[in-house]
């Protein structure tokens, strides 16, 4: 697993403001093409580049059962609670609900991101005892899939059928950290306009674009390109730029914490406050949509109820991350990555990576 970049927190932060954009300006052209295109994707991308090699199996799955699974169930149950009441028909409602994926319905309309990223994860551990080269195919394979059967897989439960696409984007972005993050920092920004370039110029010239969506199954092949390459092309430029201000990187971990129930609780915002309706203008209601989950998840971060609906310990304050020194080149501390949880950086919280996997130059210098 790699060191955590404090610039590549702040790329997370950035896509969950996309994701709740996305979520209001739904009729929106500029919109999709700016946003849609990208937003989910990096996260499974950024899945594969915290990758923690040589994980067993099983050791995998109760971390991501605490880190994932749980704050799933209880979010699952206490939105269902708020939602059946208002429903006309509670049966149909609760069946979507525990069927999940595509089937689920405002305010669950998130939940398949969560579901899918588990079993993403999992299958792609187990696929780490195959040599490389068959990895890579059957990852590649699994995508070919999804785009030839997408919306038949979005049919499977919980996103699970989806997920044997999704594999092929945490591998991507565990290429990205087995052979080019480690290169000096002007290489890695030249890769990554050499990356973002091309998906740009489409995006601009192409009239009838159509972004991909994962959790319907619709994957048009020039949409899952430009999403691998803007969302690779995004973790690179980010893994290159110049570490930020201790201050600002503290800021951008602490908003990563709450990130599942940004995810997870703003489309109950947006039921209350649909974006489609008089009630206020869309930039507020999109700031609303954010903040208002943002600040709930700070809340709980500091509380017992930490484990149960952000799956990671409590900070034992309200909002405050655990105290770290700080690292020779201003990144985060390695043991913060331990606590960083499944959608912060899609491993669980199961203990931080030896000093090996530090990127060359964050190794200290070797003392005479």
């Amino acid at each position: 697993m790699r060191a955590r970049s404090a610039n590549v927190d702040g790329l997370r932060v950035l896509a969950l403001v996309a994701i709740v954009v996305g979520h209001v300006y739904t009729e929106s052209e500029p919109a999709e093409r700016l946003v849609q295109s990208w937003r989910l994707p990096l996260f499974f991308v950024l899945a594969g580049y915290f990758w923690r090699p040589g994980l067993a199996w099983v050791s995998d799955l109760s971390g991501r059962w605490r880190s994932t699974a749980v704050p799933y169930l209880a979010w699952l149950a206490v939105l269902t609670a708020v939602a059946l009441p208002a429903s006309e028909d509670p049966v149909d409602r609760l069946v979507e609900a525990l069927l999940g994926g595509s089937y689920a319905l405002r305010p669950l309309t998130t939940f398949w991101f969560l579901s899918c990223l588990f079993f993403a994860a999992l299958l792609y551990r187990a696929l780490e005892r195959v040599p490389p080269a068959v990895r890579a195919a059957l990852c590649l394979a699994g995508l070919v899939v999804n785009v030839l059967a997408g919306e038949l897989l979005a049919r499977v439960p919980l996103s699970a059928g989806t997920a044997l696409g999704a594999v092929a984007l945490l591998w991507c972005g565990d290429e990205l950290r087995r052979r080019a993050l480690d290169r000096p920092a002007l290489t890695r920004r030249r890769a990554a306009w050499a990356l973002l370039l091309p998906p740009v110029v489409l995006l601009a010239v192409v009239d009838d674009f159509t972004p991909l969506d994962m959790e319907d199954g619709e994957l048009p092949v020039l949409a899952v390109v430009v999403a691998l390459l803007l969302s690779c092309g995004f973790v690179v430029l980010a893994d290159a730029a110049p570490a930020p201000p201790a201050r600002v990187a503290a800021a951008y971990r602490a908003l990563t914490r709450p990130a599942v129930v940004v995810v997870l609780v703003h489309p109950l915002v947006l039921a209350v406050l649909p974006p489609d309706s008089a009630l206020l203008p869309s930039p507020v209601v999109a700031a609303l949509a954010f903040v208002l989950p943002l600040v709930l998840g700070l809340g709980l971060a500091g509380t017992r109820a930490a484990p149960l609906l952000l799956g990671r310990p409590s900070t034992g304050r309200l909002g405050a991350g655990p105290a770290q020194a700080p690292r020779p080149d201003g990144r985060p501390a390695l043991a913060a990555e331990a606590s960083a949880g499944a959608l912060a950086d899609g491993t669980p919280d199961d203990g931080g990576p030896p000093d090996r996997h530090r990127p060359r130059e964050a190794r200290p210098p070797a003392e005479g």
